[in-house]
């Protein structure tokens, strides 16, 4: 115990001299030159901010940031270049040993955005979602970075995360970013997400009262009923931009598993936002195609086709053509394959499926 109220103490120390001169920090971006002799301040809205050599104040995106040492710090520093060459397993040990030696709240929530990234691609999404939850509890949201990497269906790890995270949402205290990931959770388990759509609580004030609290209005006794509450909105979450359902999707129909991406196509879209709808759709008319609903698949991939990313309109059309090859449509489906073929700015991937469309079509003759 001793022990670490020392290692704590250290790390206060250090950490919050901003103004020592002979703190000599480094910050590494991605793809730019370290900067060296620099004094690190904190964490503020999702930037580091630090004084440079000529006392400037620098505030860099934490997305940027590759690497960064502080004097005096050595397990952090340590855990910081493990981390940089992909040894995850040592910097996990590191950054861990870090939330355990200190109190300052910006190496904290460092150390702990850093673990579930780690903890993340090392397979132990439980751990990573233990780690989110903590950083969202301590009101360091604009730090985080969301785990996106669950385990296989069914797995110990993914009904830990779920079961964590499920305890805050009993509590009231699951933040909404937490929301989401339980929401996508639920969803890739093939569990019903219900209990995620809830009603506000009502304000005090918009309480009913007891008779006895109901003032008297001249002459007229007191109320002998209270009121009946105006009914409560419901809170909707939806499911973030970047959900890993998507990616959950694509690698079941790249698995040629069309039953699996359709429960999971079916389960999301009551919980996409309006914006994102497109890509779900342009999913959910791939499951038709793979299901035999040609006709269908190929009418929604053209509805959808405009309001998609340039690289899935091209092959949002790869699908109508091949939607019409399998209606024996041949005619039409040439036409789609060839006018692909011929973007000079097309993607090679697309125009690649769209060749070997064309040869099947040849092959037919």
């Amino acid at each position: 115990m001793r022990e670490m109220l020392l290692r704590r103490l250290v790390f206060l120390i250090i950490l919050t001299t901003a103004v020592n001169p002979t703190r000599a920090d480094t910050v590494k971006l991605r793809g730019k030159p370290a900067f060296h002799n620099v004094q690190i301040r904190g964490l503020r809205d999702g930037k580091l901010i630090f004084r440079g050599v000529s006392r400037e104040t620098l505030r860099k995106p934490v997305a940027q940031i590759e690497w960064l040492a502080i004097t005096g710090c050595p397990r952090l520093n340590q855990a910081e270049q493990a981390a940089y060459r992909g040894a995850w397993v040592t910097a996990c040990a590191d950054y861990e040993y870090v939330l355990q030696a200190t109190d300052v709240p910006w190496v904290r929530q460092w150390a702990q955005r850093r673990l579930v990234i780690g903890y993340d691609g090392l397979g132990q999404f439980d751990l990573a979602v233990e780690q989110y939850s903590a950083l969202l509890a301590d009101g360091a949201g604009h730090a985080t970075v969301s785990p996106g990497r669950p385990s296989a269906r069914g797995s110990v790890q993914n009904r830990r995360a779920i079961e964590l995270l499920s305890e805050q949402q009993h509590s009231g205290s699951l933040a909404k970013p937490s929301r989401e990931l339980l929401l996508q959770l639920l969803i890739f388990e093939d569990v019903t997400p219900d209990i995620l759509v809830r009603r506000r609580e009502p304000h005090p004030e918009s309480q009913p009262k007891s008779p006895d609290e109901v003032p008297s209005l001249g002459i007229l006794p007191p109320a002998t009923a209270p009121a009946i509450p105006p009914a409560q909105p419901r809170v909707r979450t939806y499911l973030p931009a970047d959900t890993f359902l998507l990616a959950a999707v694509d690698d079941a129909l790249a698995e040629d598993n069309a039953t699996r991406a359709g429960r999971l196509v079916n389960s999301s879209l009551p919980f996409v936002s309006p914006a994102d709808e497109p890509r779900w759709r342009f999913r959910q008319a791939r499951v038709w195609l793979e299901n035999g609903r040609h006709a269908e698949a190929g009418a929604a991939l053209l509805d959808v086709h405009d309001q998609l990313s340039p690289a899935s309109r091209a092959w949002a059309l790869y699908y109508v053509g091949l939607a019409h090859e399998r209606m024996g449509r041949n005619d039409v489906a040439l036409r789609y394959y060839q006018d692909l073929i011929a973007d000079d700015g097309g993607s090679a991937d697309v125009q690649r499926a769209a060749r070997a469309g064309l040869d099947r079509l040849r092959a037919e003759h």
